[in-house]
């Protein structure tokens, strides 16, 4: 198991008991309060995106270190595998595309806005939260090669996207904002499909047998029949 601390360490963690496998630590000096994204795994390689704002690639098994790459500004997001390499992104609002075997720059994007929550990939796609649990944050679908934003999702005036991630059920987009209300969406084209509102600031969404089931930051769970 892989888990990340305030002080922008990745930490190895030996499943049955708990016991450090290995650590590792990137430059990072600043304030320990500062979040940072979680790490991915792909063919026995652990890749992390630093707050010193350098790309890291280490061997999943020892922690041996494969190679790193400075991209210039903190890393705020998840890291996101893809076939075609991997992405992240840094608070001057880049996303980067990286080569997975030796961390070579391949694509970056100019979103305008920083990009601060967990990449998902759906199909080719990406999702990314800008601005993320900030008032105007903006959900953003990315081609995979980084070419051009297919669409965006504005939160309504005055509220904020507040679920970590958005949450992905076959061609369908449900976010949450801080104002309690739930927002499902079309993959294709992100149009709006419908909406219902709650109480609290939603932090949980899941849909199964045609429930959906909202947790709030009060610890209230509901179940809505679709």
């Amino acid at each position: 198991m892989y888990a990340t601390t305030l002080a922008d360490e990745l930490l190895c963690i030996r499943v049955d008991d708990g016991s450090l496998i290995w650590s590792r630590q990137s430059g990072y000096q600043g304030e320990r309060w500062t979040l940072n994204g979680t790490p991915a795994i792909a063919h026995g390689v652990v890749f992390f995106g630093g707050l010193d704002g350098t790309a890291y690639a280490w061997k999943a098994e020892d922690g041996a270190p494969l190679w790193k790459t400075p991209l210039g500004a903190p890393i705020r997001t998840s890291v996101c595998a893809l076939e075609s390499g991997i992405v992240m992104g840094t608070v001057n609002g880049l996303l980067h595309l990286l080569d997975a075997e030796d961390g070579s720059v391949r694509s970056q994007l100019n979103l305008g806005k920083e990009p601060s929550a967990a990449i998902v990939e759906v199909d080719g796609r990406l999702l990314v939260g800008t601005d993320w649990i900030y008032r105007s944050s903006e959900l953003m679908c990315v081609d995979s090669s980084l070419s051009h934003i297919a669409w965006t999702l504005k939160s309504p005036e005055g509220t904020s996207w507040s679920t970590p991630r958005p949450y992905v059920y076959g061609d369908r987009i449900f976010l949450g904002n801080n104002r309690g209300e739930i927002f499902e969406h079309g993959m294709a084209d992100g149009r709006l499909m419908r909406s219902t509102r709650l109480e609290g600031v939603i932090r949980g969404i899941r849909l199964a047998d045609d429930v959906l089931y909202v947790g709030n930051q009060d610890g209230m769970v509901s179940a809505i029949r679709r």
